[in-house]
Parts: C-alpha cells; structure tokens; sequence
C-alpha cells in the first residue's frame, strides 16, 4: 500500500484535495497494477475515506485532483464519496492518471461525476492512457518525449495557463493497444501476469526503482525470466 493525501484551503469556501502519485517504492508500483486486475485497492478505499470523513460536516465546496496513481484515486474519491460530499465537489482533475476497469468505467458511479471530470494528458501520454477513460481528454505540450513526458514538470505553460497540442501517434497506437490487450486476457491472467512480475522482484531483493536502475545485469536477468 501506498497512500498520502493533503487539503489546500483555497479561500473560505473552498478546498483542494490533492492525491499523491506513485513514489519509488515497489509496494506503490504494485498497487499501480494492481489496478488491471482489481478494484478497488487500498489507496483507493483510503482515498474513499479520506473525503468521507474529512468533509462529511464541511461546508465547503470541494475540488479534488491528483498527478498519475494521484488522479486515478482523485476519480475513485468522487465516485464513491458520500451523497452529501460528492454535492460539494464541483472539480475533479485527473493529470496524466490511468483510468478505470471497464465495469467501473461504465458504473452509475461514474456518470455521477463524469462532468466533473477533467482528463489532462502531456502529448506523449502512456501512463494517463492505461484502463478506460474519458476520450474527451485534453492534451497540453510536453518537452519531454515517451515516459519522461509523464513529469509535470515538464509541461509547458503559458500565460497562465497549459500550452495546448494534439496526441503524439505513439500515444494513439499505445491506446489502443493497450485496451486491445486488456480485451484479450481476463482478469485471473491479469492477477498471474502482475504476480509473477512482482515475485520476481522480491526474489532479487528489489524494494524500490532505485535499486533496478543501479543493476543493469539484473535489469537484463529479469527481463529474460
């Protein structure tokens, strides 16, 4: 599990709640695909709780967001928040987050706060693209190109505001592929998919990016296995 979240008081009435993202720990990136397979995982119903109890007898009106895993549990928040708090939410902003299985993607939960939503990707978007998702999505300029484009530190602003552009091809062909192989395999290939991956890992003693990075010949013993 990995899971942290914090409120920005905007002004009297109104509050960010801005979700984490994934960290370099391995636990966290689990949890990240774990979501092909199952829903909800545990930062999910942490972030469920966190609205709940937090603005439950709150009056103010509530924007939620997050970057990557962040916007996925920005999303899962609103869906499965309390009729009362979802009232209050008038915002909730998934940056470069990955979406929903298909069952949840289709729920009444998420209809209820489908407008709500909004979906911001860089050009060469591949994490916001994983799951099913809003094709309504608005694409803003990276200097960045691939994975590295995932930085939001990256994304250009001007004036103000986001640089708009349109989706790298690489980024189409990824979106597509990538549901055509959640379409192909069901969930308990999924679940032996992620756990052989992970198992591996532990295996080799591997807790965080970190340590893949400084060990190029495991790098190449993993990918062979």
């Amino acid at each position: 599990e990995q899971f942290s979240a914090f409120t920005i008081e905007i002004n009297r009435k109104l509050v960010y709640v801005s979700f984490e993202g994934t960290d370099h720990l391995i636990s966290g990136w689990k949890e990240d695909f774990m979501m092909s397979y199952m829903f909800p995982i545990q930062s999910q119903r942490r972030a469920i709780d966190y609205v709940n109890k937090r603005f439950f007898f709150r009056r103010k009106k509530i924007i939620l967001g997050g970057h990557s895993k962040g916007g996925n549990l920005a999303i899962v928040a609103g869906m499965y928040a309390n009729f009362l708090v979802r009232d209050k939410i008038i915002q909730i902003y998934n940056n470069d987050g990955p979406g929903l299985l298909e069952k949840e993607f289709n729920s009444k939960y998420y209809k209820n706060i489908d407008t709500k939503l909004i979906h911001i990707v860089p050009n060469y978007s591949i994490i916001g693209l994983l799951l099913w998702h809003k094709d309504n999505y608005q694409v803003v300029r990276s200097l960045k190109k691939n994975v590295w484009s995932h930085d939001m530190f990256t994304w250009v602003v001007r004036d103000k505001s986001f640089m708009r552009t349109e989706l790298d091809s690489f980024s189409n062909v990824l979106d597509d592929s990538i549901i055509a192989w959640l379409n192909h395999y069901d969930i308990d290939q999924r679940e032996k998919f992620v756990s052989s991956m992970f198992d591996i890992f532990e295996r080799a003693n591997i807790k965080s990016l970190m340590d893949i990075m400084e060990n190029k010949k495991l790098i190449l013993r993993l990918i062979t296995e």
